[in-house]
């Protein structure tokens, strides 16, 4: 079980690697999504201003850490976040089996 966890974090790192050297290499112009609105009639100056709110504490956390804004984004986003989901969807299906297991013995 171990082993097949370690096989799919190294596959998802992979892709991620292969996925930053492509965005890298081809940068998203302002142009191409100028078009994009709020559709739904929410506030963008919120959002703007949550998103300057987040962006300040990944800068502040970098700085704790003694690691850019870069690599604080990456380790929470890209390494930490995924392997929190993998761990708790293999406790939720262990749990669920083991459940399964118990409802069927009685």
């Amino acid at each position: 079980m171990k082993k097949k966890i370690l096989y799919i974090l190294l596959i998802i790192f992979a892709v991620f690697l292969t996925y930053t050297a492509y965005v890298t290499n081809n940068p998203i112009s302002p142009s191409e999504y100028k078009h994009v609105s709020c559709a739904n009639g929410c506030s963008s100056d919120f959002i703007n201003k949550l998103f300057d709110l987040c962006v300040d504490l990944l800068i502040w956390l970098g700085d704790k850490f003694g690691i850019s804004y870069e690599a604080i984004n990456i380790w929470i986003f890209v390494i930490i976040e995924p392997i929190i989901f993998i761990i708790m969807l293999v406790l939720i299906i262990r749990y669920r089996l083991k459940i399964k297991k118990l409802t069927n013995q009685k």
